[in-house]
């Protein structure tokens, strides 16, 4: 399938997607979304696929509409439109992506960079190129879909409340929160979002 479900309606994006009715991963609605301005970028931190992914966030009850696994595959685990429990406070207007990558400096076999988020540097693990490539497809097809611009904003900390209520467009977990430093700078400007 190449296809994903927004506000019920199939959108072909034109690479591979597993769908929560396909795979059994699937996350209810957690009340509903206000509405849809903003697509939330997290990393997972963890080494496991986007199974393992949904199993931790369950388990957490927590969620999240996608995953991008890192051979590039889009998972779908509910509804592009259904409200999810991954970016707290902007849960009421944000969809959200996880894509897999360790992000630690302990990533075994992975190669690393420096990255800079809250003004303080620390090293993680790059994101696989498929998963760039998948990613900035998703997050291109979920803009046009809700009419969002392809645009971060540029800072690299988090944003003030007062900025947060007038952002459209895409965020890192970072902007909404000074607790996470995800996804970083680095690929918000390898996706062309910054």
């Amino acid at each position: 399938m190449e296809s994903i479900i927004v506000s019920g309606r199939a959108i072909n994006i034109g690479i591979p997607v597993k769908v929560w009715h396909e795979t059994k991963l699937g996350f209810p609605a957690v009340g509903a979304r206000t509405e849809t301005r903003a697509i939330g970028l997290h990393w997972t931190g963890g080494y496991g696929g986007a199974a393992q992914v949904y199993r931790t966030l369950n388990e957490r009850k927590l969620s999240v509409q996608f995953c991008v696994d890192v051979d590039g595959v889009v998972w779908q685990f509910a509804d592009a439109s259904a409200r999810a429990s991954h970016i707290g406070s902007a849960n009421g207007w944000c969809c959200g992506i996880e894509i897999c990558n360790p992000a630690s400096p302990k990533a075994v076999g992975r190669e690393m960079y420096t990255e800079t988020v809250h003004g303080r540097s620390f090293e993680c693990s790059y994101f696989y190129p498929a998963q760039v490539a998948a990613v900035r497809v998703l997050v291109a097809k979920l803009c046009e879909a809700y009419g969002l611009p392809y645009a971060a904003p540029p800072e690299t900390h988090a944003l003030t409340t007062a900025q947060l209520s007038t952002v459209r467009g895409v965020v890192g977990h970072f902007h909404v929160t000074a607790r996470k430093v995800d996804p970083g700078a680095r690929l918000l400007r390898e996706l062309g979002l910054t």
